[in-house]
């Protein structure tokens, strides 16, 4: 279960997925009327936080990568596939279009490779 404390008109709490990573968000301030519509609301806010996690999650993921790049640790290709893994499936699910998602494969890639040569 997410912990979510308002503070200010945004919410404040940690994902499940993520751990004890604190998110912050702006509360929607739709009041729903019907019962569908009260539905519709839920399901919007909690893909809105789905969607949140796998961007997070990729976003982490390559700042890790970029931060030991430039730190000159040595990087395992395991540790790209990693990445790659998280670009697509936040492709897979929508996050990110198909074409997005390649190009930053192809970024990361490209540094990968300028980082082996040296």
């Amino acid at each position: 279960m997410v912990e979510q404390v308002t503070v200010n008109h945004w919410v404040v709490g940690s994902s499940p997925t993520l751990g004890d990573l604190h998110i912050l968000f702006p509360m929607h301030f739709h009041m729903p009327i019907t019962k569908s519509a009260k539905k519709a609301h839920a399901r919007s806010v909690k893909l809105h936080q789905r969607n949140y996690d796998f961007k997070l999650r990729m976003k982490m993921a390559i700042k890790k990568f970029m931060k030991n790049l430039t730190k000159g640790v040595d990087i395992a290709e395991e540790e790209l596939h990693v990445l790659y893994k998280y670009i697509d499936k936040a492709c897979k699910v929508g996050v990110l279009k198909k074409q997005t998602a390649a190009r930053r494969k192809s970024r990361v890639a490209k540094l990968y490779n300028d980082s082996k040569k040296k």
